[in-house]
């Protein structure tokens, strides 16, 4: 919403607010220069907010990606794929490219929310795109990172992201040395990313 859009709406709430304050009786008037000026800084704070999206739109365009090629990928490969977007887009622009979790299972990092929804596969080729609300906008910062990833690490298979991701002083490691299944923090995601950029 533009910030005059947003002054509009708020200036139709107080209108609203004061006339019932006048026909009551009370007196809570609110001075709308005041209102424009609290506009301004919240807008201008969210507006500086990462927005980070779902895992399964990042996930959908990894999908995209393959079917340009003539490419197919399984459910592991999307799992570990998208946890690796991740990691780089931590490391590269201080942020989260999406906002699900990723947690130390036995075989990696898994994100359960994506593997609920991808779970049907099995091991096998995933067919369609996942449902989401969200999506990966062409030419976006986050478009480009996805992209980079599928380009180094989508010919992989799912066994060998699975191995790149889970061995030793890796993120997985050190989540699952210190508890089993807990999430990932991803502090300790972007710092491994920005040391493989360091020493690519």
């Amino acid at each position: 919403m533009s910030l005059l859009l947003f002054y509009r709406h708020a200036r139709a709430q107080i209108f609203t607010t004061n006339t019932l304050a006048t026909i009551t009786g009370r007196s809570e008037m609110i001075d709308h220069n005041l209102l424009f000026f609290i506009a301004w800084i919240v807008l201008g704070w969210l507006t500086k907010i990462p927005m980070a999206t779902t895992s399964h739109a990042v996930a959908n365009e990894f999908i995209r990606l393959a079917q340009e090629q003539d490419k197919q990928l399984t459910n592991m490969q999307l799992q570990k794929l998208v946890f690796i977007a991740q990691g780089y887009f931590l490391a590269i622009h201080n942020e989260p490219l999406h906002y699900h979790n990723a947690h130390a299972w036995q075989w990696g990092p898994v994100i359960p929310k994506l593997y609920k929804s991808l779970q049907k596969y099995g091991s096998n080729i995933v067919t369609e795109m996942l449902d989401s609300e969200d999506q990966i906008r062409s030419g976006s910062r986050e478009a480009e990172i996805i992209k980079a990833v599928f380009e180094n690490y989508g010919h992989y298979t799912g066994g060998q992201l699975s191995t790149l991701t889970h061995r030793p002083r890796t993120p997985w490691s050190e989540t699952w040395e210190r508890k089993k299944f807990d999430v990932i923090d991803p502090q300790i995601i972007k710092k491994h990313y920005q040391t493989l950029i360091e020493t690519a």
